[in-house]
């Protein structure tokens, strides 16, 4: 068992992200950060990254107890500024006091317990993403298509490496597509719209070598069309329709074999 220090550091293996199941390994976590418990009294919560090591801040358990309430804030919706403000037919499955979202509907993990899937479409709830959806780094799926949902995209979605299927249309969103979502080398499904939309489409995101539905549709987009994978376009259904978009066809459509 480690001495108990006000920083304390932990060798682990990548990838950096804690067990999400509230189990008794040496790691765990809440959306805020990970926690290590290294006693009864101590939770080391806040990390600093380095190349084979993260250095955990060491804060007491009745510290951990008392910042509860802030481990699940926008996924619970328990706060209303900013956050998902969910249905009240919701309440008895969310429980922001659960050390484990996994049992909450629409929420689903691996066997590690890290949330993989975010599904909760078509149930009218408000409120905005947080940027704390970027430490779901196993996220695979995210949908959150028919709600009420308003504010930014976040850019911190691009951390989700993993991301396959982001599924965001029929709310309220505005601002520009992050430039981010070009670091996810997986997706493959992008549907995007009737939002509100603005600005240019990043630059590299059609290059994503699984992206093979696009979904952007109904949004005030403008600038050209970007161009596609040379070599591997996958590319099978897209919609950019309604938009202010300006420009020629690029020509790498032409590689796009399966586009219907």
């Amino acid at each position: 068992m480690p001495t108990l220090q006000s920083v304390c550091t932990l060798l682990i293996s990548p990838p950096l992200e804690a067990p999400l199941d509230g189990s008794s390994g040496a790691l765990s976590s809440g959306v805020l950060g990970p926690c290590c418990v290294l006693a009864s009294r101590v939770c080391c919560r806040e990390m600093q990254f380095g190349v084979n090591h993260v250095a955990l801040r060491c804060v007491s358990k009745s510290d951990q107890r008392r910042r509860k309430k802030k481990v699940w804030p926008w996924l619970a919706g328990i706060q209303i500024d900013g956050n998902l403000i969910l249905p009240q037919s919701m309440n008895s499955s969310w429980n922001s006091s659960d050390p484990s979202p996994c049992r909450w509907v629409g929420i689903s993990c691996d066997r590690s317990g890290y949330i993989t899937s975010i599904e909760l479409p078509v149930l009218r709830f408000s409120g905005s993403v947080g940027k704390e959806i970027g430490l779901l780094r196993r996220l695979k799926k995210l949908n959150l298509a028919s709600n009420d949902l308003s504010g930014f995209i976040p850019l911190e979605l691009g951390n989700c490496t993993l991301l396959e299927h982001l599924k965001l249309s029929n709310n309220f969103l505005s601002g520009e597509i992050p430039v981010t979502l070009q670091n996810l080398e997986k997706l493959s499904n992008l549907t995007l719209y009737n939002n509100s939309l603005s600005g240019n489409i990043p630059s590299l995101l059609f290059q994503r070598p699984s992206l093979d539905i696009i979904y952007l549709n109904d949004n005030n987009l403008n600038g050209s069309i970007p161009s596609f994978n040379a070599n591997a376009c996958k590319v099978k259904l897209l919609q950019l329709g309604q938009n202010n978009l300006s420009g020629t066809l690029p020509n790498s459509i032409g590689n796009c074999n399966e586009l219907q």
